[in-house]
């Protein structure tokens, strides 16, 4: 046994094994006497005991020539723990060791007979015997005492035993070491057996592996043994892949035939999923699901027309080769937008310029970038609405010279700029002049800035190099400031400057140069005054003078100066205003030199009510109208008396400007007296008469001669304008406005009657003149040819309205197109037919504007339009797009569309 194992489980046995008696024996060949002739057999006998077990009674085993016994009392305990194990064992080994000392000179013993290899002979030829060790050293393969038994290679385990080296297993085993279970059939030569089973390679399949899964699927797929289905390739179908497939299943446009797809009409491509080109696309492109995609230079839906070699982009498009581009478009690709046009400075500040230009296109908006000249990194940016046609800027400092550019961006596009410099104004006074002198002070004046200043900064010394004295000048609420340089020297020039002060900005300077010095003119005094006349006399200056200057201010601010020789001691004014107190200073000049002035008030006379008219005249009524005077009035005293000298006096208050006269006998003549009064004092009177009507008027020729007839209510009337027996047309009479006898003869209130009319329709009238209409030009011919006529346009807009009167209104006959004359504007709402003065009548079938294009078909109306209107009142009711609608511009606009607008006319003298 060999000698190493034989210690190992020595020591598994007694770590391991029962606490009880432990035999191991050994038996070796030695020789029974000192003669090496023969051998005998010597039995090695162990025996251990471990107190306290049934081995304590140990066997009878004895010594004898052919049995070596040895005992063993092992003493162990139970170990308490892991350590205490660790302690045990280390002692067995010291007691192991001890034994393996007392078996080597046992050994030794041996070596004196013969040497112990003769035990072993030459171990077989398949080892060699160690004398160290006592035993045989095996080569490989080979094992037992004497190396004669031939060893396994493996181990043959639980299903096979060793025999002469090799492992015979037993049935239903294989393998080397008979752990493998042996295939009941034979796996090959497509697979191999694993554990019993067959493991086939890939392709094969079955229990033995002799079925090819492609054969199969036809050869033309991969067979699933999971799912027991057919996988096809690419190009095959079926349960079997026997069948050629068509792409996409035709798209369900088409039949497959043997792999190909069949398309139904308007599909096509191997698959059918291509819509068609029908018709074809000819030579000049090709069809890409249903659309024809033209090669270059050809277009349209079978690319058979010629394109544009250059596209014409979205801005544009192609006709006949050539780019026509949309508005506000140019460029050979219409991928450029027009610049603004006519970019203007309309009107500068100090701190703002103002700028317009041309609506000429439609944009999406534009923007204006701006800086000071020279300094592009301030540049600021601003979006202006595509609608607006000026902008001003504001904040900007005074004195500077600015550059502005403009864009127009229009679908994206932006225009190259248009550029224009403007330069704002400095922040500086007016005029600046010396308005009194005496003989130690200097009275200065000046014009007060546009704009609102923290203060002005006044100067002054005396020539020449005087100490400068500088003092801070509060504005005046007035258009000038004023200030009075006291505590100077007599006779001396001084130099004095003024500029304003704004936000610690300082404005450009005034200077002018004062004398104070001579004495002058004493005693001033008005020696009689009139309406708008005064006297003045004053006693005359003792020094050597060059003249006198005379000023006169009102209390309404108004200020006027003149020069008197320096001979007259009196002089006479002319030009005030009636009823008003009048301040009037008076000096003596020398040179530059100036004296003190000389101050007087006094009041002029009230003036009398003018134009005192009579109108509305029927046979026992008449009013009367007037305007009233320039001076505040306490009121007017009314006198009025017929031929036989019968008088009655009336008195009026101060807001009366007309009265009605009843009881009147008819066919009388009346002389009219008025005075506005103040207090005790009287204006002159006002006179005028008038003639009762002594007949009934049948045949009016205009609204007011039906007023005249006794109809003084606002209506529809019958007028001939040419006289009895001639055509009579129906109007509207206004009989309250502004004393009534108005001739109606354009209404809009409503926007139900369309005023978009051709020329014949204009000349002859049409409309219900109780409602929305137009007169006629012709009749309005025949009425402003008669006898001189006024114009009155009445508007309104919800609470506000405004009125226009014209002292001057004809029309033009059919020749001349109905020319247009007004003259003598007067109102509230602005001069706007002055633009129109002097134009014909245009139509959208008869143009006779100045304009390029036709403004009636431009703005949907008609009118005498110049290029084309400041007023629109036949253009389209309630658009309030630019020019479009009922428009009056110097009111409301061109983007107002006017709610409500009448045009009336009636003669110009009411009396007639």
């Amino acid at each position: 046994m060999d000698h190493f194992i034989f210690w190992r489980v020595l020591a598994g046995l007694l770590l391991f094994g029962p606490s009880d008696l432990l035999v191991s024996a050994a038996a070796i060949k030695s020789t029974g006497s000192k003669s090496c002739s023969s051998e005998k057999e010597l039995s090695i006998t162990h025996i251990y005991s471990v107190p306290g077990g049934d081995s304590e009674q140990l066997p009878p085993v004895e010594s004898d020539d052919n049995k070596l016994v040895f005992r063993h009392l092992l003493r162990l305990q139970n170990p308490a723990a892991d350590c205490e194990r660790n302690a045990l064992i280390d002692d067995l080994l010291a007691r192991l060791q001890a034994l393996e000392l007392g078996m080597k000179e046992m050994k030794e013993q041996y070596e004196g007979c013969c040497g112990a290899a003769a035990l072993y002979g030459n171990c077989n030829g398949n080892g060699k015997y160690s004398p160290a060790l006592g035993y045989c050293q095996c080569d490989e393969g080979w094992e037992g005492p004497d190396c004669s038994i031939k060893k396994c290679p493996v181990d043959c385990g639980e299903f096979g035993k060793c025999v002469d080296g090799a492992c015979v297993c037993a049935e239903g085993y294989t393998g080397v070491d008979c752990s493998e279970k042996k295939c009941a059939v034979d796996c090959r030569p497509n697979g191999r057996c694993v554990n019993g089973v067959c493991v086939c390679d890939e392709g094969f399949m079955g229990d033995d592996c002799s079925i090819e899964m492609a054969g199969l699927c036809s050869f033309n797929g991969r067979y699933d043994p999971v799912t027991a289905t057919c996988v096809c390739d690419e190009g095959w179908e079926g349960p079997d892949c026997s069948q050629k497939s068509c792409p996409n299943n035709c798209a369900n446009n088409g039949v497959c035939v043997n792999g190909v797809c069949q398309c139904a009409v308007g599909f096509m491509g191997p698959d059918c999923s291509e819509k068609d080109c029908i018709p074809d696309c000819g030579d000049n492109g090709k069809c890409v699901n249903g659309v024809c995609q033209c090669n270059f230079g050809y277009t349209g839906p079978t690319c058979r027309e010629v394109d544009c070699l250059i596209s014409c982009g979205e801005n544009g498009h192609c006709d006949g080769g050539q780019c026509f581009c949309d508005e506000g478009f140019f460029g050979e690709s219409c991928s450029e937008v027009m610049a603004v046009q006519n970019l203007r400075l309309i009107s500068t500040s100090e701190d703002s310029l103002s700028i317009a230009w041309d609506l000429l296109v439609e944009v999406d908006y534009y923007y204006i970038s701006y800086y000071p000249f020279g300094k592009e990194g301030l540049k600021q940016q601003i979006k202006v609405s595509a609608n607006q046609d000026f902008y001003q800027i504001g904040g900007l400092d005074p004195s500077t010279l600015y550059k502005i550019l403009m864009y127009q961006v229009k679908n994206g596009i932006t225009s190259d700029p248009a550029e224009i410099e403007g330069q704002t104004d400095a922040a500086a006074l007016g005029t600046l002049w010396v308005t009194e002198e005496t003989e130690d002070s200097l009275e200065v004046e000046w014009e007060n800035p546009d704009i609102r200043v923290d203060y002005f900064k006044l100067k002054y010394a005396a020539q020449p190099g005087g100490a400068e004295t500088e003092v801070q000048v509060s504005q005046s609420n007035d258009p000038k400031t004023r200030y009075v340089i006291s505590g100077l020297m007599p006779s001396t020039a001084y130099d004095i400057s003024v500029q304003s002060v704004r936000k610690g900005r300082e404005g450009k300077t005034s200077s002018v140069v004062g004398i104070t010095g001579i004495d002058g003119p004493k005693n001033l005094v008005v020696t009689d005054v009139g309406e708008d006349t005064a006297s003045l006399s004053w006693q005359a200056a003792r020094a050597q003078i060059d003249r006198y200057i005379l000023t006169y201010s009102s209390l309404d601010g108004h200020r006027e100066e003149m020069a008197v020789a320096k001979d007259k001691t009196n002089t006479f004014l002319t030009g005030l205003t009636p009823g008003m107190e009048y301040i009037f200073n008076i000096w003596a000049e020398k040179g530059n030199k100036r004296s003190k002035r000389a101050t007087v008030s006094a009041m002029t006379d009230i003036d009398a009510p003018k134009n005192l008219q009579a109108s509305e005249v029927t046979q026992t009524e008449a009013t009367l109208t007037w305007n009233p005077p320039v001076a505040q009035i306490d009121g007017y005293i009314l006198t009025y008396e017929d031929a036989d000298g019968n008088h009655q006096e009336i008195e009026l208050d101060a807001a009366a400007k007309s009265y009605e006269l009843k009881g009147l006998k008819k066919g009388t003549q009346y002389n009219v007296f008025l005075r506005a009064y103040r207090g005790e004092r009287k204006s002159r009177q006002a006179t005028t008469m008038f003639l009762t009507v002594a007949i009934v008027i049948t045949f009016p020729v205009d609204c007011v001669q039906v007023r005249l007839a006794g109809n003084k209510e606002s209506g529809v009337y019958t007028i001939y304008p040419g006289g009895e027996n001639t055509p009579g047309v129906r109007v509207y009479c206004d009989q309250d406005t502004d004393g009534g006898g108005w001739t109606v003869f354009q209404r809009r209130t409503s926007g139900t009657l369309d005023f978009y009319q051709r020329w014949r329709t204009y000349a002859e009238g049409f409309g219900d003149p109780s409602d929305e209409f137009w007169l006629g030009l012709e009749w309005l011919h025949k009425l402003t040819t008669s006898v001189p006529y006024e114009l009155r346009v009445d508007l309104r807009a919800g609470a506000e309205s405004a009125y226009a009167v014209y002292s001057t209104f004809t029309v033009g006959s059919s020749k001349d197109r109905y020319k247009l004359l007004v003259d003598g504007y007067s109102g509230t709402a602005g001069d706007a037919l002055k633009y129109h003065n002097g134009l014909k009548f245009t139509t959208w079938d008869k143009d006779s504007d100045l304009a390029l294009t036709n403004c009636a078909l431009s703005h949907r109306g008609a009118f005498w339009y110049r290029n084309c209107h400041l007023a629109n009142p036949n253009g389209q009711y309630g658009d309030n797009n630019h020019s479009q609608g009922v428009n009056w511009e110097p009111w409301k606009g061109h983007e107002f569309s006017i709610p409500f607008i009448e045009m009336k006319m009636r003669p110009q003298n009411l009396s007639a």
